[in-house]
């Protein structure tokens, strides 16, 4: 089972169950949202995407991984919790991206799964 798709309001929703998908968001005012996952996999393509100011992404996952593949302006703050899991921004750090405004910050957990940010 899956969901996902255009939300309205700049607003992600997202869950994988048992199975795993890509997609891509491209509000160019992204608010934040939810994604769960549980023994599945989710990549999410925000680089059409665009944020003003922080915004919070909350992942719960269980036996899974997310990949989250951002605009390299973008700054990305882990408040994930990792029981066997891993959070890593594999981006290779620039000045722009420890200055910039634009700032997203993961919470949630990651039990026995991980998850990857990284940009084209």
């Amino acid at each position: 089972m899956s969901s996902g798709g255009d939300e309205p309001e700049g607003i992600l929703k997202d869950s994988a169950v048992g199975e795993s998908h890509q997609r891509s968001f491209i509000s160019k005012d992204f608010k934040g949202g939810d994604i769960v996952i549980f023994f599945g996999g989710l990549d999410i393509n925000f680089t059409q995407a665009d944020l003003t100011g922080p915004v919070h992404l909350e992942i719960t996952q269980v036996f899974g991984g997310v990949k989250l593949i951002v605009p390299a302006n973008w700054r990305i703050r882990s408040e994930v919790v990792n029981i066997f899991g891993s959070f890593e921004d594999k981006r290779v750090t620039t000045k722009e991206m420890q200055e910039g405004d634009k700032v997203l910050t993961v919470h949630g957990t990651s039990i026995f799964g991980s998850i990857d940010v990284k940009s084209h």
